[in-house]
């Protein structure tokens, strides 16, 4: 009896279709191995906020966070559409009050900018214009505030004010306790005033009577709903009538002749030369006298 020997298992894998199966099944490995890796590699999400703009740089009277709630500035109050654009589009954000312990008051913006300031005996406290107390501080106000910087790097904070809502426009009518407005938009505002309303007109006080149709007010006080009740009300000149020009004529007075060969002046702009002493075409808004050449 002929007795057979086992084939070893390696030299069952040295054909060609067994090589190609060996191979296939290596590579198909490696491919794993690599997506695996891949995988574990990859970058987790970025949780971490975008740098906080904050309530941007102090206004030219030193507060900071009126950047974004200043009306006569042309950006949107508490509650508005929206904030001013800084350089380079960045927005700045208003002051929220978020915390009161003690003398330390807790202050963040919507982007989440943060910062604890610290009041003393001399910093004062204004809302609406007149002057309140560390106590009438609300967690919820929105504020803003002026500070000077001391020796050793610290600041000493000068002043806080409480920032209202803020809505303004032209006055389109005034009828007893309302007042309403056409705003930037386009679209109407009736605001509520009362005995307390203040107004002002400049750096003058005025009265409710002084509000005309076609004035341009801007308002801060209070809002519950759709109701927006005034406290204060600056009012601005009456807006230009239909028609009318937007600068003086063309045709400016000229200046008297010039002596000697000069050239008259109408205003700040000189006039042309004028032959032979003649007077030149001035072309400001103001005739003077001639000046020397």
């Amino acid at each position: 009896m002929i007795e057979s020997t086992p084939t070893p298992a390696t030299s069952r894998l040295r054909g060609p279709g067994a090589l190609r199966v060996l191979v296939v099944g290596v590579a198909s490995i490696a491919l794993a191995v690599s997506a695996a890796v891949a995988l574990s590699a990859a970058k987790a999400p970025d949780l971490t906020p975008a740098s906080a703009v904050g309530p941007g740089p102090a206004d030219t009277n030193g507060f900071i966070g009126l950047n974004a709630t200043d009306p006569a500035g042309g950006q949107a109050g508490p509650g508005g559409a929206g904030m001013r654009g800084g350089p380079g589009g960045q927005q700045f954000h208003s002051i929220t009050l978020t915390g009161k312990s003690g003398n330390n008051l807790a202050l963040t913006t919507g982007d989440g900018w943060t910062r604890t300031i610290t009041v003393d005996g001399d910093t004062t406290y204004t809302r609406a214009g007149g002057t309140i107390t560390l106590n009438d501080l609300k967690v919820g106000d929105t504020i803003a505030f002026r500070q000077t910087k001391n020796p050793d790097g610290s600041f000493k904070i000068n002043e806080i004010r409480v920032i209202l809502p803020q809505v303004g426009g032209e006055v389109t009518a005034v009828d007893g306790g309302s007042i309403t407005l056409k705003l930037r938009d386009g679209t109407s505002k009736t605001i509520t005033v009362n005995g307390s309303t203040k107004y002002t007109s400049g750096p003058a006080a005025a009265g409710a009577a002084d509000v005309k149709v076609g004035a341009s007010i801007s308002a801060e006080g209070t809002a519950s709903g759709d109701t927006f009740t005034a406290l204060n009300v600056q009012i601005r000149a009456a807006g230009r009538p239909n028609g009318a020009p937007n600068s003086a004529p063309n045709a400016t007075p000229n200046g008297p002749n010039g002596a000697n060969g000069m050239h008259g002046r109408g205003g700040p702009n000189r006039g042309m030369p004028g032959p032979g002493g003649q007077r030149g075409p001035g072309t400001g808004p103001v005739p003077s006298a001639g000046t020397a050449g």
